[in-house]
């Protein structure tokens, strides 16, 4: 932080602390992925995050701590996002500040149903090293499926409740969410349409490697490294953000 004005580097310790808190959350979890919405009877992201920081500073009353981060987290300070709320930079700031700060290697990764609203239908941080081919049908088959469960009764209960705007809005991101578990299955088999690379190739591409010990479908080898395990769920937009780690970062490394 030399050269950082003292509002760079005051927001670059609330942003750490935050991204700390959500490494503890996901860490502890039970099978590293903690939606940001509450599925399968757990709590989400942002309750969970609230908790964490009470517990590092047990002395302060948790609603003013809230509002003093939240403070910070609106300031204009050149070279970081504004964020009018904690559930605002868990949803958009998150994932980028992270990435920066492990030098765009993530060990947190942040799916999303969506890339452009800004209340997404389903998302939900997996913790890279244990992301694999089983946790990702675990992901698909208990949080997914839950998510849509819930969307499909709230919308039934708009209807019975005559609330059309609220039943056509919660159909809406029933379907997001089937949209993004169709992404998950073709990851999870490996599915390849059209060019290598392309916006429809979900495979975990290896060249260097001979054909028969190519990954077949979700068999990420944390060897292979972040941006080779990465890369299919960028290219098929399966992540947050857009376009964080191009084909040019992967031939440079």
């Amino acid at each position: 932080m030399e050269g950082q004005s003292a509002e760079q580097k005051r927001l670059e310790h609330v942003c750490r602390l935050l991204s700390y808190a959500v490494k503890c959350v996901v860490e502890e979890d039970n099978d590293g992925l903690v939606s940001l919405q509450s599925v399968a009877q757990e709590l989400p992201l942002l309750e969970r995050v609230r908790a964490k920081l009470a517990s590092f500073f047990p002395e302060q009353d948790p609603h003013t701590l809230e509002i003093e981060i939240v403070n910070e987290l609106k300031k204009r300070v050149k070279g970081y996002a504004r964020a009018e709320s904690l559930q605002e930079w868990l949803t958009d700031r998150f994932f980028d500040f992270h990435c920066d700060l492990y030098q765009q290697r993530p060990i947190l990764w942040h799916l999303a149903s969506s890339q452009d609203s800004a209340d997404p239908a389903f998302s939900v941080i997996v913790q890279y090293h244990r992301f694999d081919h089983d946790l990702l049908a675990k992901l698909r088959s208990v949080h997914v499926r839950d998510r849509m469960t819930t969307l499909r009764r709230e919308a039934a209960q708009a209807g019975k409740d005559n609330r059309e705007d609220d039943r056509l809005q919660l159909l809406a991101a029933l379907e997001e969410v089937e949209a993004f578990d169709k992404k998950l299955a073709k990851l999870q088999e490996g599915h390849h349409t059209g060019p290598e690379s392309g916006d429809a190739d979900y495979r975990i591409l290896t060249p260097w490697k001979k054909p028969q010990d190519r990954p077949k479908g979700w068999q990420p080898d944390i060897d292979d490294g972040v941006k080779v395990n990465i890369a299919p769920l960028t290219r098929t937009g399966l992540l947050r953000i857009k376009n964080k780690f191009g084909a040019k970062d992967l031939e440079d490394e």
